[in-house]
């Protein structure tokens, strides 16, 4: 098991708070020559606190027999939102809509006050399969802030 960080969920990338409307985070990775191997958490990106996660989307394919299916949710609660899978086609998944849809959307961030950190961090987990150099996939997210208008 291997903790791995997408590139919008490094720790110089801070949260980001809209003024109006949906602020939309886009994180990508690619496996180049390494291997994706059940129990990887990849962290994906930051939600500030008093964020409510609107829309929720991901997308990949992997070389690995089966397919890739994984966890998404957070550090704290690895399959919040659900499992995806990958396979050696290319996968769009809606975790908003369709047959893929997660009841726990709309989902708001809340901590506390006095909590040093306020933000948490969007994870992946691989839960079964493997996928080798040419896996590739993303997340995007969308949330709004207290305050800001949705569509």
């Amino acid at each position: 098991m291997a903790t791995k960080t997408m590139d919008a969920g490094h720790d110089y990338v801070q949260p980001r708070a809209a003024y109006s409307g949906i602020t939309y985070i886009k994180s990508d990775y690619t496996a180049a020559g390494s291997t994706l191997s059940s129990g990887d958490v990849f962290w994906a990106c930051k939600i500030p606190n008093q964020a409510t996660i609107v829309d929720l989307r991901f997308w990949g394919r992997a070389s690995g027999v089966g397919g890739v299916v994984f966890n998404v949710g957070t550090t704290d609660s690895a399959s919040l939102f659900g499992p995806a899978t990958i396979s050696a086609t290319h996968q769009y998944i809606s975790l908003t809509a369709g047959a893929s849809a997660t009841a726990q959307l709309p989902y708001r961030v809340s901590l506390s006050d006095d909590t040093a950190t306020q933000f948490v961090r969007l994870a992946l987990t691989v839960a079964s399969g493997t996928a080798t150099a040419t896996g590739s996939f993303g997340l995007l997210v969308g949330y709004l802030m207290p305050g800001t208008a949705g569509p």
